[in-house]
C-alpha cells in the first residue's frame, strides 16, 4: 500500500488501478490483451514480453496502472499478473 501511495503522490493527474477488467465483457484474457495490443500498437517481444503475455493467459490475471504525472493526456502505463510486481515496477520507474 505504501508503494501505491508514493504512486499517488507523484501523479498530480491521477492514477488508475484496474484488474480483469475483461471479464466485465464477457471476454477472455487473451482476447482482450489482443484488442490492446492492437488498439495502443503494441508489439509482442518488443514493446510487451512474450514472457508476460503468456503468464497473463496462463494465469488468468491482468492488472494495468496508468499514471498521469504532469498533465491528464499523457501518462504511463504499466501490466502484469502479479500486483506487488507491478507497483514495483511503477514506483522504480515513477518515484526513483
Amino acid at each position: 500500500m505504501e508503494r501505491l501511495k508514493a504512486i499517488c503522490d507523484k501523479c498530480k493527474c491521477g492514477v488508475n488501478l484496474f484488474h480483469n477488467t475483461y471479464k466485465t465483457y464477457y471476454e477472455d484474457v487473451e482476447t482482450h490483451l489482443d484488442r490492446m495490443i492492437e488498439r495502443e500498437n503494441i508489439t509482442i517481444g518488443e514493446d510487451f514480453p512474450q514472457e508476460l503475455y503468456d503468464k497473463i493467459i496462463e494465469t488468468d490475471s491482468f492488472y494495468e496502472l496508468h499514471c498521469y504525472q504532469d498533465t491528464p493526456i499523457g501518462f504511463y502505463s504499466f501490466y502484469h499478473y502479479d500486483l506487488d510486481i507491478l507497483l514495483d515496477d511503477a514506483y522504480h520507474q515513477i518515484c526513483c
